[in-house]
């Protein structure tokens, strides 16, 4: 395993920052989607602005879930700020690790066992000196001990961090949403009564900017969750893994929706100059004749 506590309270102040970048952004495209409901008036624009409402709810819903995803790492920093800046270890070999010490442990009681077993008081002089290695071996074991107790609390205060994070994780979900369905939504020449087509483009342009923004906002927190993973690699790292695919897919549809929705008032938009043309055209002809 392996926790950088610092590392990770820089890249959660960044999860913070592009959060507030989502919220922003999505609020400023809905606000120029909102709009257009002044420019566009017929049942197709009545069901487009429905399913704009619909899709919103899941922008809100994805904020939520980022806000949990937050939460989850300021939960860790939080408690592994109590136990280090940097941690490293493998568990899988803690208890190997705690027998190899108690086995040197061991061997150190043994030689000061043989040393305390010799009769030294023949000589003085080699008896102080033989009393003075003792004491270095029962202070260089004595430590030992410190440092394993030590050791132990950390490993033991690990593994309660990662089965509150196990815990947090089973009941944190992205709730999945397919790309909108936007059949019927799109008319021909005649389909539509009322459009300000000018109104609409001025909308458009900056819904345009949004998505882009948000396009690259997608990236800046794709490369975010690799270098959290890197730095927070624990046997929790899988179903961490997973919420981060899960949450990237969900976004990524998001945006598909938003640019979608620009593709399809092109398209109406298009379509209405077309029939605003044919019906001129047409009104020529009648006068002509």
């Amino acid at each position: 395993m392996h926790v950088d506590v610092e590392k990770l309270k820089i890249e959660t102040k960044d999860l913070i920052q592009l959060n507030d970048v989502y919220n922003n952004l999505c609020n400023n495209y809905y606000s120029e989607l909102n709009k257009i409901r002044e420019y566009w008036h017929d049942a197709h624009a009545n069901y487009f602005f429905k399913l704009g409402e619909n899709e919103k709810i899941d922008c809100i819903v994805f904020n939520d879930e980022y806000k949990n995803i937050r939460d989850l790492y300021d939960y860790i920093i939080k408690k592994y700020s109590n136990i280090g800046n940097k941690v490293e270890f493998n568990l899988d070999n803690k208890d190997t690790y705690i027998s190899d010490v108690n086995k040197y442990v061991k061997y150190i009681d043994t030689i000061i066992n043989n040393y305390r077993d010799i009769d030294f008081s023949f000589d003085l002089k080699i008896r102080k000196y033989i009393d003075d290695e003792v004491s270095k071996y029962v202070s260089m074991r004595d430590k030992i001990f410190d440092i394993l107790d030590d050791n132990k609390t950390v490993l033991t205060d690990v593994e309660d961090v990662e089965r509150q994070v196990a815990s947090i994780l089973s009941k944190l979900s992205i709730m999945k949403i397919k790309p909108s369905n936007r059949k019927n939504l799109s008319f021909g020449f005649e389909g539509s009564k009322s459009m300000d087509i000018s109104s609409i483009e001025v909308c458009l342009k900056k819904m345009v900017y949004y998505v882009k923004e948000e396009e690259i906002n997608y990236e800046s927190i794709s490369d975010l969750f690799d270098n959290i993973n890197y730095n927070y690699d624990t046997s929790n790292r899988d179903d961490i893994d997973s919420i981060f695919v899960d949450f990237l897919r969900k976004y990524k549809i998001i945006i598909e929706n938003h640019k979608n929705n620009i593709a399809l008032l092109n398209t109406n938009i298009n379509n209405y100059r077309e029939g605003l043309r044919r019906a001129i055209k047409a009104l020529e002809g009648d006068i002509n004749g």
